[in-house]
C-alpha cells in the first residue's frame, strides 16, 4: 500500500501525462478513495464479528 502512495505521489504527472496544476487533485482524490476502501474494510470486518457474536449466543 505504501509503495501504492509513493507511486501516486513521484509518478502521476509523468506516467499519467498529469497536468502539474491537476496532479494536487488527482492525488488527493486517489488518497480519499484508498482510504475509503480500507476503512470500510476494517469497518466491515467488526460489523461481521459483532453479528456473528450475537447470532451465536
Amino acid at each position: 500500500m505504501f509503495y501504492t502512495f509513493y507511486l501516486i505521489f513521484i509518478g502521476a504527472e509523468k506516467v499519467l501525462k498529469i497536468p502539474s496544476e491537476g496532479s494536487k487533485n488527482f492525488q488527493f482524490i486517489i488518497v480519499v478513495i484508498i482510504l475509503y476502501l480500507v476503512i470500510s474494510g476494517v469497518i466491515g470486518q467488526i460489523e461481521t464479528l459483532i453479528t456473528y457474536r450475537i447470532l451465536n449466543v
